[in-house]
Order: C-alpha cells, then structure tokens, then sequence
C-alpha cells in the first residue's frame, strides 16, 4: 500500500518529502512524528538536504528467500533492461516507517519494476513490509 500511495503522491506538485508511518493501534509505532509541529518537521527534513531517512540493518536470516536470485536481471528491477544485469541486490531490513526524498520516490516509481522483488517478498510471512525501502536505499549500485 506504500508504494501504491507513493505513485499517487509523486504525480502531486510541491512537496520534498514523503513521510511513511505504520501506527498500530495495539503497538504505537513512530508516535513522535504526529506530535511535531510543521515548523519542526521542516526544520527536520530540511536538515536532511535531500537525504532519506531510513532505518537500515542486516535481515533475519530466515525472512531472506533462500535460494533467490537477487541479480537485477532475474528480478527485473529496472524498466529499462539495459540496466538489469548480474550486479546483485542486497536485502536490508529497517522499520517501515521513513521519510523519503522527492528525488527517491521519483527513481523508484519511474524508474523500477518491483513486481518480482515483491512477489518474493510477499512469499514470506512475516516482516516483508520491513525490508523494501532499506534495501532499495542501501543499494549503492542502484546509483
């Protein structure tokens, strides 16, 4: 639902940031970020200068698809198939909630396919929606 939201927004005008947030309501999650006023949360995201902010670790081993092949070519991860070749994607795992640069949110909307990569995220059971946002951000080969 978080990238179907990102396409809408990035079609939007006049915005840097697009700030995701998961509340629960049996485990408040992120219960900071409401309770900053707008001037704060520019402050904050302007200090960021065009960065993401994303939480980003190493995966719990059993939540990575053993036997995968994460090579951008197997997963398709770009529109444009010049770029899919054997360079591999490393998974990350961070929380669900980030802030995202306009400049972020406009290369993966425009310029992925995430069809496979989430087909084998959503093989999984559990904290799939954890690992998305941090791999693609960590990724240094992605540019």
């Amino acid at each position: 639902s978080f990238l179907e939201c990102l396409r809408v927004v990035r079609r939007l005008l006049g915005w840097k940031y697009a700030i995701l947030l998961q509340i629960l309501i049996w485990k408040l999650q992120n219960n900071d970020i409401p309770l900053k006023s707008n001037r704060e949360m520019v402050q904050i995201l302007s200090a960021l200068n065009g960065s993401n902010d994303i939480n980003i670790g190493y995966p719990n081993a059993d939540r990575v698809p053993n036997g995968a092949p994460w090579t951008f070519r197997a997963l398709t991860l770009f529109n444009d198939e010049k770029q899919n070749d054997d360079r591999k994607l490393r998974i990350a795992k961070g929380s669900t909630s980030a802030s995202l640069s306009y400049a972020f949110v406009e290369f993966v909307v425009d310029l992925l396919n995430l069809t496979i990569l989430l087909d084998k995220f959503d093989r999984l059971s559990y904290g799939v929606d954890e690992m998305l946002f941090p791999s693609l951000n960590s990724e240094d080969s992605l540019g």
